[in-house]
């Protein structure tokens, strides 16, 4: 087959393989983005949830804990009703947890409280 005569057959085959797929099913997908990429607007989570409600997106992912003002259960109730009256879906993290890593801030608590603590918080704004 000459390269000519192979190209003028593709519209045909995709025409044919595309009508013979099955329709793509209705799979949501959530948009949306983790608070490190705009770190350095040094915004807490209430600034980070209306700023993700302006994008019109439906997540986000508070990356580190220091994210919150507090970690007080009160706090982190009006942090949840936000995001709930907003819409926005929140992803928890705690940050850095592995002591040899660069990452890991040597002055706070060691990693087991941290974890324990992250997944307090983590279940405290309703996060999954």
């Amino acid at each position: 087959m000459r390269r000519r005569t192979f190209l003028q057959s593709l519209p045909l085959a995709a025409a044919a393989t595309s009508a013979a797929a099955p329709p793509a099913p209705d799979v949501p997908v959530k948009l949306g983005f983790d608070s490190y990429s705009v770190r350095a607007f040094k915004w807490k989570a209430p600034q980070l949830l209306e700023y993700a409600a302006g994008l019109k997106l439906d997540t986000i992912q508070f990356s580190d804990m220091a994210d919150y003002e507090s970690h007080e259960p009160a706090y982190l109730q009006k942090i949840k009703d936000q995001a709930a009256r907003l819409n926005i879906s929140i992803d928890a993290g705690m940050g850095c947890i592995c002591p040899s890593a660069k990452a890991f801030k040597k002055d706070g608590p060691p990693a087991r409280e941290r974890i324990i603590e992250g997944l307090k918080i983590s279940k405290m704004v309703g996060s999954p």
